[in-house]
């Protein structure tokens, strides 16, 4: 065990080979983890990251919340689009990425204890060969790590975070650098640093952290520590610049990017007094991460003497008293100002969204990416010490056994990300009398097919918040997939009151009134939508086949068009566009839409069929009989596929299979004449 262990702590290595390969077996069942909360509205549903011309000059999209959150974040939107570029909606890309990230963050963590250990107070540190490597393992491992990786659209976290550790790793470098690769090493920490603030909001604290790195471990003089650190203080411009470049106005459109809901307005001074708990919360997580909840219900506090406010603050003002007197007594023991570093760290790191910046969500275990670094750095200086006089070889166990039982519990929460029925499942457990995860686990629900199920989850998000009209939206969807028309539109009715800009309801309500016949009026509710929201493909797509139904092909092609332009994964309107081909008699045009259709949708049963018609259209009855097979195969009570198939059958002389067809259809669909005709002919 000894030798072992002498190998694992010389070799630099062999070190990240083993944080790689256990990190990797911790994260290996979250690949195809499913988009969860915002993850649909940054990714699937979000117009700017599918157009690559807005990545050329991104400051010349609107100003509106999301724009804002596109131009102050571009870097990391930037990967979510190379990514949907690549595989679309296929989650398996961006988890990959996710990963690659939080392991190159891990590696960094490594380096940067490392070289901090390089400096003049830690040259002669006893054990310190210990510290790096446990560090970086338990940042790798610890699984309060798992929202900022497994949650797809938190890589803007964990990728700030990439670019925020290697900032402060090439600033290290250059600083215990004596060559000429010294300026190299300042220009890629000037760098990284301009990534960091482009990539999310809380880089802006960088510039600071390297000041208190400048001034905690280097014995330069006050104008020397100035002139090293002048290039970063003047990035400090790029955030604001950013921020008063739009119309938004700055702190709501600060707040709302940094969240991840829809603002609900808390005033700063309320913010601030719930993040004293707020953060004794995170420190409790940290030491013992049990209960781990992505939806906590946590209260908004008033009233600074609440005797909870009043402990949380003063157990906080202790810690970093504590910090101060480490760096008070590093002169006799300079791993103490190691550790109040780490604690500086942690507070620094945190600061912009544990602060005055009110943010609609007041705690999320992502925050804590960053500066949980500082965290275990103290954390685990203070366990070092304490067992200093002990054998080497008998701390290898615990240290072993500590990456386990990491690993381990890692790997459970990760489990729980597996699909979105067990995560809001969880969620709604853990927090009961919070609506939203109530409603998200409706959602979750319903994608699975449980209706009634789902139905029960948004009446309680409704009950325990009567104005969320979210939840009253999907109580409309639940109750016309239940087929219960005149309940829906009253819930969607309601959505509207509460939000009378909500596009999405004005769609689903025209689509009721379409369907009871009122073509006029659903008409004008289709349009609505799109005034609303003339990003709205879904609206655009179903006032295409308006216009189609009434044999303005051309207007609705016009609307099909730009319904694709917007989103072209939505394969609805590629099969519908495909069916104005065919109206159009212009086949391989229908053909290249309806195979659009179904490799964005390989279960598309009405594609399939679209598709064997055009190929028996065209005379190709072989590939026809093909796709009608897999249209019934998919979906078993498709009567016009199965009298489609009977045709097709029946022109090649398989008799037999034909009859077998048309009479499954006119099982399925009693009055069905056009299959009973046929069935006819065969006798």
């Amino acid at each position: 065990m000894k030798n072992i262990s002498d190998k694992l702590l010389r070799n630099s290595l062999l070190q990240a080979a083993t944080i790689l390969i256990i990190t990797l077996a911790a994260y290996s069942n979250t690949l195809n983890v499913p988009f969860q909360l915002d993850d649909a509205g940054n990714i699937i549903n979000n117009a700017l990251i599918k157009d690559y011309r807005n990545f050329i000059n991104p400051f010349a999209v609107g100003a509106g919340t999301m724009e804002y959150g596109f131009k102050s974040r571009f870097v990391g939107y930037f990967t979510l689009a190379v990514n949907y570029w690549i595989l679309g909606a296929n989650v398996f890309s961006y988890h990959l990425f996710n990963i690659t990230v939080h392991l190159f963050n891990s590696i960094l963590v490594l380096i940067l204890v490392k070289l901090l250990l390089k400096t003049p107070y830690y040259k002669d540190l006893n054990r310190s060969e210990y510290l790096p490597f446990l560090t970086a393992m338990v940042f790798a491992l610890h699984p309060i790590q798992t929202q900022a990786v497994t949650y797809i659209v938190q890589r803007l976290t964990s990728l700030c975070a990439l670019f925020y550790l290697a900032a402060v790793v090439f600033y290290l470098m250059a600083r215990l650098c004596t060559s000429k690769k010294r300026v190299f090493y300042y220009a890629l920490s000037i760098i990284s640093t301009v990534l960091a603030m482009k990539t999310k909001e809380t880089a802006f604290t960088l510039p600071f952290m390297l000041t208190l790195i400048e001034f905690s471990f280097f014995t330069d003089n006050f104008k020397k520590k100035l002139e090293n650190l002048s290039s970063f203080y003047l990035t400090l411009v790029i955030i604001p610049l950013t921020i008063f470049g739009g119309s938004a106005k700055t702190g709501g459109a600060l707040a709302e990017s940094l969240s991840v809901v829809s603002y609900d307005e808390i005033s700063r001074w309320d913010y601030l007094r719930t993040q004293f708990p707020v953060i004794v919360q995170y420190l409790k997580l940290l030491f013992l991460p049990i209960g781990q909840n992505l939806d906590y219900d946590f209260p908004v506090f008033k009233n600074f003497f609440d005797v909870r406010v009043m402990f949380s603050f003063l157990l906080l003002l202790g810690i970093f008293l504590f910090a101060v007197y480490l760096y008070k007594i590093s002169k006799s023991h300079p791993i103490a100002k190691l550790a109040g570093f780490g604690i500086l760290w942690f507070f620094l790191a945190l600061s912009v969204e544990s602060s005055v910046i009110p943010i609609a969500d007041v705690i999320f275990e992502h925050r804590l990416y960053l500066p949980s670094v500082g965290f275990f750095l103290s954390v685990l200086i203070g366990v070092l010490y304490v067992t200093t006089r002990l054998n080497q070889r008998y701390f290898i166990i615990p240290a072993a056994l500590l990456t386990i039982t990491l690993a381990v519990l890692t790997y459970q929460r990760n489990s729980v990300w597996g699909n979105s029925v067990t995560l809001w499942q969880d969620t709604a457990l853990k927090s009961p009398g919070k609506a939203r995860p109530h409603n998200n686990y409706g959602n979750a629900l319903f994608a699975n097919g449980q209706i009634e199920a789902a139905l029960k989850e948004y009446l309680e998000a409704v009950r325990l918040k009567p104005q969320y009209y979210e939840a009253w939206y999907n109580l409309g969807k639940a109750h016309e997939k239940l087929k219960n028309p005149v309940l829906a539109e009253k819930e969607y009715v309601e959505a509207i009151r509460l939000k009378p800009d909500f596009a999405e309801a004005f769609n689903n309500l025209a689509g009721i009134y379409e369907k009871r016949g009122d073509k006029q009026l659903a008409f004008s509710y289709y349009s609505k939508a799109v005034t609303l929201k003339p990003d709205f493909p879904e609206a655009l797509n179903n006032i295409g086949l308006m216009y189609e139904s009434n044999r303005k092909l051309d207007i609705a092609m016009q609307h099909y068009q730009r319904a694709l332009s917007i989103d072209p994964s939505y394969e609805a309107t590629y099969n519908n566009l495909g069916n104005l081909y065919f109206k159009l008699r212009r086949f391989p045009d229908a053909i290249r839409h309806y195979q659009r259709a179904i490799a964005l949708k390989p279960d598309f049963a009405e594609a399939h069929n679209n598709l064997g018609n055009c190929y028996d259209e065209t005379g190709n009855l072989s590939d026809a009989i093909t796709q009608y097979t897999i249209a019934v195969r998919l979906r078993p009570d498709f009567a016009e596929a199965h009298n489609n198939l009977g045709t097709a059958f029946a022109r090649v002389g398989r008799v037999a299979e034909a009859r077998q067809q048309y009479e499954e259809a006119l099982k399925l669909k009693p009055n069905y004449e056009e299959a009973a005709y046929n069935l006819g002919l065969l006798r």
